[in-house]
């Protein structure tokens, strides 16, 4: 490979490598596979970039759905990945299909344009106000661990409450109610004995 060829090769390679991490930075939030490269691309040619490349892109593919679906999706029909030129209609939809799409979505157009134009005016926030938020976050966190102890222990002093209730009720209540049965028991006892001796008494005059 000549010079002049091979630089074009790194150049198209390293292009693809940062398309690559774009989407991997979309699908999963982070750019790995481009500090990967960072530090193997050196000493490497170009077959062996773009064989880490494929496997890279298989990896990628292994991991999301999103990815397999739209490799599935160019697999059956590339033709919907063709750039098409500005101001032509795709070829697979017909003027009167294109026409018909537009009047079905034209109440549409109005609102989106309104919700638009509402998130244009929206003011930013000032930086101060941001700043200020994001130093609060530690006390915020703070105030969030005090308030689940302080939940805790809300919980632990129910339970001894329904717990010194449960006593008092069955020691006092309870309590109470067995020995008011237990003494009207025994006033009965002694006024039957009392009858029984004023009937011997009755008796024996």
């Amino acid at each position: 490979m000549s010079e002049s060829a091979e630089v074009v090769a790194l150049e198209t390679i390293e292009n693809l490598e940062a398309r690559l991490g774009k989407v991997e930075y979309v699908l999963n939030g982070n750019v790995s596979y481009g500090r990967r490269q960072e530090t193997r691309s050196t000493g490497q040619n170009v077959f062996q970039r773009l064989a880490q490349l494929e496997r890279a892109l298989e990896q990628l593919r292994g991991n999301s759905n999103v990815v397999d679906d739209l490799l599935r999706l160019h697999a059956r029909n590339p033709d919907w990945f063709q750039p098409s030129t500005p101001g032509e209609a795709p070829s697979l939809l017909k003027d009167g299909e294109l026409l018909a799409i537009v009047i079905a979505m034209a109440d549409i157009y109005p609102t989106s344009l309104s919700r638009l134009t509402t998130i244009s005016d929206t003011p930013v926030p000032p930086t101060e106000a941001s700043m200020t938020l994001v130093n609060l976050h530690p006390r915020i966190d703070r105030l969030g661990t005090v308030q689940e102890e302080q939940i805790q222990e809300i919980n632990r002093l129910r339970y001894r409450s329904a717990t010194a209730v449960k006593r008092w009720y069955q020691n006092v209540v309870l309590g109470s109610g067995e020995c008011w049965a237990d003494w009207d028991e025994r006033v009965d006892e002694v006024e039957r004995r009392i009858r029984r001796m004023e009937r011997a008494r009755r008796t024996e005059e």
